[in-house]
């Protein structure tokens, strides 16, 4: 809720302290950068409604400590460039939606592994994959 814009900075690779992070309610764009999961002691993150691309963080395992991702709607927000039509609310949103500027590929199996997990949100996105 910052007005945040562009990508996520490589300069924030180093915040090895970091335990929780919000970017929620942004606008920005790009893929998620790998290593915005892999802080070693980060528990909770949300990213919800920006204007990413790409795919679900691949490293997402890696980190055994998280007990909260919220990643709904990482390219949903009305505001991101190739989303501008859907201030329009016309008929066929969805979609509309989910052939443009989304979150796509799969959930990654090993999310399901994640002992600490408590709570995963994922809706809003074009992931696919089993429930475990």
């Amino acid at each position: 809720h910052n007005n945040l814009t562009g990508t996520i900075p490589n300069s924030l690779i180093s915040l090895n302290e970091l335990i929780s992070i919000d970017l929620s309610a942004n606008l920005l764009i790009g893929q998620i950068p790998n290593f915005i999961i892999n802080y070693p002691k980060l528990r909770s993150i949300s990213m919800v409604t920006n204007c990413f691309t790409g795919s679900f963080p691949e490293l997402t395992c890696s980190n055994s400590q998280l007990t909260t991702i919220v990643m709904d709607g990482l390219a949903s927000s009305t505001f991101c460039p190739e989303n501008s039509y859907l201030n329009s609310h016309k008929p066929g949103f969805v979609k509309g939606f989910t052939q443009s500027n989304i979150i796509r590929g799969s959930i990654p199996s090993c999310v399901w592994s994640l002992d600490n997990l408590t709570s995963l949100h994922l809706s809003g996105n074009g992931l696919k994959g089993q429930m475990y």
